[in-house]
């Protein structure tokens, strides 16, 4: 690391602990504490499962490197994508700002085309996943068989069980 590299890395540590006195001390750290009190265990669960996020997507950012560009280590990329993440989550750029900061990063040790390709195709990946759980999820709580002329609603009974109803018909769509 250079000496250019070492003050700017020290100068981000000091701003953001800088920012989260700030934040802590305009929001009351006794509200803090009780909110995280109120959550008790469950906030180091939450916590825990945020990371585990962070560091599945450090993993698929890793697989969509490509393989001719040198080879990042795993807690590298975990670092950058929390960076990019905050910056996302604290700049009015949001996410535009994030992705750029994440590719800026990581061009350091690998070629700036390389690192542009495997943001987007991790951030495109992640896209999809996301919008396929959503479109799941929406189609499995919503009643989307009363517009359905396929299939009668007397078949799913007068109550509404979205699973049942759901599962009945993909496969009525498929056995046809």
């Amino acid at each position: 690391m250079n000496r250019t590299s070492r003050y700017v890395s020290f100068f981000a540590a000091v701003a953001g602990i800088a920012l989260l006195g700030y934040l802590l001390r305009q929001a009351g750290v006794s509200t803090v504490v009780q909110a995280i009190r109120l959550l008790g265990a469950g906030f180091l669960v939450l916590l825990f499962l945020s990371g585990i996020r962070h560091y599945l997507r450090a993993i698929a950012w890793r697989c969509c490197v490509d393989p001719g560009a040198p080879s990042q280590r795993l807690l590298d990329l975990f670092a950058l994508r929390l960076m990019g993440e905050s910056v996302t989550d604290l700049s009015p750029a949001g996410p535009i700002l994030g992705e750029a900061i994440k590719v800026w990063a990581v061009s350091k040790s690998i070629p700036a085309g390389f690192g542009v390709t495997s943001v987007v195709i991790e951030d495109l990946t992640y896209s999809a996943g996301t919008a396929s759980f959503v479109l799941t999820g929406f189609l499995i709580s919503s009643p989307v068989t009363d517009n359905l002329s396929v299939i009668g609603k007397e078949e799913f009974g007068s109550s509404f069980e979205p699973e049942r109803s759901f599962f009945s018909l993909c496969s009525q769509l498929i056995l046809r």
